[in-house]
């Protein structure tokens, strides 16, 4: 990619409006830009997580 290239405005233009039509349909933020970098503002709920893990394989159950 060039830094002085030409820019297709009619096809730029073309793509953020189906951008912000997805938007509107599916909800803010749904489809963006990679440039607009990732903030999660969401968390794992690792307290939902099961306390039912093992490390040993004899604590496994054997299902027969």
């Amino acid at each position: 990619m060039q830094l002085f290239a030409k820019t297709n405005y009619k096809r730029s233009d073309k793509l953020m409006g189906t951008l912000d039509s997805l938007n509107n349909i599916m909800g803010k933020d749904t489809v963006f830009i990679a440039a607009q970098g990732v903030e999660r503002s969401w968390h794992t709920l690792s307290q939902k997580c099961s306390p039912a893990f093992t490390t040993n394989w004899n604590d496994l159950p054997i299902v027969k």
